[in-house]
């Protein structure tokens, strides 16, 4: 319905520019390489070992960075186009 909504009613109000950034935000959609939902149960941490925790939060973190990088570059930057 938001979605809808930022479609039919934000574009005319504040532009394309704005309402395709908006849109991005409400669908998800900013392009992440290594971030997919799998259907991989949650490991169970007590039956790992500290190397494989370590390479987990090692990736998670790689996974976070490269988040902040692309949500900069497709929103902020984009963002940071528009004057009023």
């Amino acid at each position: 319905m938001l979605i809808q909504a930022c479609n039919d009613e934000l574009g005319p109000v504040m532009g394309a520019v704005y309402r395709d950034v908006v849109r991005c935000c409400l669908q998800g959609d900013i392009p992440v390489d290594r971030l997919t939902i799998d259907d991989q149960p949650e490991p169970q941490w007590e039956e790992l070992g500290p190397e494989e925790i370590a390479l987990l939060e090692a990736r998670d973190e790689q996974l976070n960075g490269d988040l902040t990088t692309a949500f900069y570059w497709k929103v902020v930057r984009t963002l940071g186009k528009l004057y009023a």
